[in-house]
């Protein structure tokens, strides 16, 4: 078997698990995304598994491609910290990791801290535009992505003018989810007339419009608005859930009901539940 020539992967262990409230998927994210890849010997993914353990620390198991480094916990004294203490905590275990281990996988140690430090003077906030601009030939205008990664993550979508100046910004949805959601939920996106930008899901299926002239914005899911019951108790679970649309309860709601007038069981368990219980965001 081949042995991985570049290290791109990174992820956390915690056993048992924290608090939901941890954010070890955004930290894992930040670093990996300015990361990028680096040469290694046979390692290309790196798990920080944190044990209660002091004697533990700093040892290492290697198996097929994956390597996990131990790092020692203080679960006590983490409980503690405020957010951005933890942050700081589980950025530097991964950086701790790779300095330790540099010269045994041969990873390039100045790059590693050059990316530590990058991703903490930013404040463990990511904010830059995501993919490529799409030109619009005759009217010269451009439209792009952009996310902004802090405690939540924002997708956009900015229209620029020809001399590639923001005119305006449009958010597409705010959620809790990962830029790894975001990576593989957002596809295409291309013009469809001077006033209509179209934003594919990674499925083909499901798309956004944003009319640039009115601002609107608008999520299509054709398996609902076909009128099929369970397309549209699936629909509903999108906008309780709020990962690629902005969260509307309002809205779930009005879906659920459709679907359930149908006779589609699901739909009319969740719109009871819903109807009867206070709304948690409030």
């Amino acid at each position: 078997m081949t042995r991985s020539t570049y290290l791109k992967y990174f992820d956390f262990d915690f056993t048992p698990p924290l608090p939901e409230d941890l954010p070890k998927e955004h930290i894992v994210d930040l670093f990996a995304l300015e990361f990028g890849k680096l040469r290694s010997r046979g390692v290309a993914k790196l798990i920080i598994q944190f044990v209660y353990d002091q004697q533990q620390h700093l040892s290492s198991v290697e198996f097929l491609d994956v390597m996990i480094v131990k790092i020692y916990f203080d679960r006590t004294l983490f409980s503690s910290w405020n957010i951005n203490d933890r942050k700081c905590f589980l950025l530097h275990s991964i950086w701790l990791a790779l300095d330790t281990y540099a010269g045994q996988y041969g990873w390039d140690r100045n790059y590693c801290q050059n990316v530590y430090q990058h991703v903490l003077d930013s404040g463990m906030t990511l904010d830059r535009w995501w993919g490529k601009p799409v030109l619009h030939g005759p009217s010269q205008m451009s439209v792009q992505a952009h996310v902004h990664c802090s405690d939540t993550v924002d997708f956009s979508l900015g229209l620029f003018d020809r001399k590639k100046r923001l005119l305006k910004k449009r958010l597409i949805a705010r959620s809790l989810s990962t830029l790894g959601t975001i990576d593989t939920t957002y596809g295409k996106l291309e013009w469809l007339d001077q006033t209509l930008v179209h934003l594919w899901d990674s499925n083909k299926r499901d798309y956004w419009d944003w009319n640039i002239e009115t601002d609107q914005l608008s999520f299509h899911y054709p398996r609902a608005e076909r009128g099929d019951p369970h397309g549209q108790y699936d629909f509903a679970r999108i906008y309780l859930a709020g990962i690629i649309v902005p969260r509307n309860r309002e809205k779930a709601i009005e879906l659920l009901r459709k679907s359930a007038e149908q006779g589609f069981k699901r739909a009319a368990y969740l719109l009871k539940k819903l109807e009867t219980e206070e709304d948690p965001q409030k």
